[in-house]
């Protein structure tokens, strides 16, 4: 009986683990170590991309947080501009309030030598309404004779406090008591041309007369 060839040796050849040749064993090889080269590339450019990802993540995130910083600022500063324009519109619509210290010096200068005085305020205006009552309370504590009224002046406005340079006691006493007081007044020439409303008159006292308030500019 002839012996058997290399090639029918080969295909008669003993079965590898799991009952398959060694050609196959050979391929699963070959094809094994293509994946697992495949698997590395894979695996490489997979840190690749979530390395780049993460910087542009952490970058985006960098910029998104220096925005917010940045708004953060601008809206700080808008606030702090509109508490400063809240405060000049307190200073524009405030309205005159003599402080306890005026009051005070005041009444004490008033009361040295008590007299009468015809009070009078500008017209349809509150704010001046509002000092003259002030002023006529205290007058009154200090025992001076208060003849009150509103008074519109003709053709013209009147502003700030007013005291005529009228001579008299009483005139003199009124200014030695807001000067202690120091309360800003005008010495000028009051024009009795105009209207005057419920008013009483005290004849040969001087007149004080509470005028608008003076525009603020803020």
């Amino acid at each position: 009986m002839p012996a058997p060839s290399q090639q029918q040796a080969k295909r008669v050849g003993p079965m590898t683990f799991w009952n398959i040749s060694l050609d196959t064993a050979n391929e699963f090889y070959t094809w094994g170590w293509r994946a697992s080269m495949f698997g590395a590339l894979i695996t490489f450019f997979g840190g690749v991309f979530l390395y780049w990802g993460t910087r542009v993540r952490d970058h985006d995130f960098e910029h998104s947080m220096a925005t917010l910083h940045k708004q953060a600022g601008v809206f700080e500063k808008e606030a702090a501009n509109a508490r400063l324009e809240t405060e000049k519109l307190k200073v524009v619509v405030a309205w005159r309030t003599l402080s306890a210290s005026q009051v005070t010096e005041f009444e004490k200068a008033l009361t040295v030598k008590p007299g009468a005085v015809n009070l009078r305020w500008t017209d349809g205006d509150p704010e001046a309404l509002f000092l003259a009552t002030q002023i006529s309370q205290v007058l009154g504590k200090a025992r001076w004779q208060v003849a009150p009224g509103s008074f519109k002046p003709a053709n013209s406005m009147m502003f700030g406090i007013v005291l005529p340079p009228v001579s008299g006691e009483d005139a003199t006493t009124l200014r030695e008591a807001l000067n202690a007081a120091k309360i800003t007044y005008s010495a000028v020439p009051i024009s009795q041309d105009g209207a005057a409303f419920n008013v009483s008159t005290i004849p040969g006292a001087p007149f004080l007369m509470i005028g608008s308030r003076m525009p603020v500019v803020p």
